[in-house]
């Protein structure tokens, strides 16, 4: 048997609240920001590599593969709720 209070409250609509917002839709900012990071962090790899081949081979291949390596861990590092970087994701 239902009663009416149960009638009621299944009636009313759902209210969507800012906490109820999901990662993706609260941390535009913060996904922003990382994708600034990740490019230009890639930008400057593909330099000191073109630099490797043409004037400075061992130091520019020296830094060039930490940064890639940096630019490829922005492009996959995931936020939590907070919009911080998720812990597990870090090695």
């Amino acid at each position: 048997m239902n009663t009416s209070k149960d009638q009621t409250a299944s009636d009313q609509p759902i209210r969507t609240t800012p906490s109820s917002q999901t990662v993706q839709e609260k941390c535009i900012p913060e996904r922003f920001s990382k994708l600034t990071i990740a490019l230009l962090l890639l930008i400057f790899a593909l330099g000191l590599i073109v630099l490797g081949f043409t004037i400075l081979p061992v130091i520019g291949f020296i830094f060039a593969v930490p940064l890639l390596l940096f630019s490829f861990f922005f492009f996959r590092v995931h936020l939590d709720q907070r919009c911080e970087i998720d812990r597990r994701d870090l090695p």
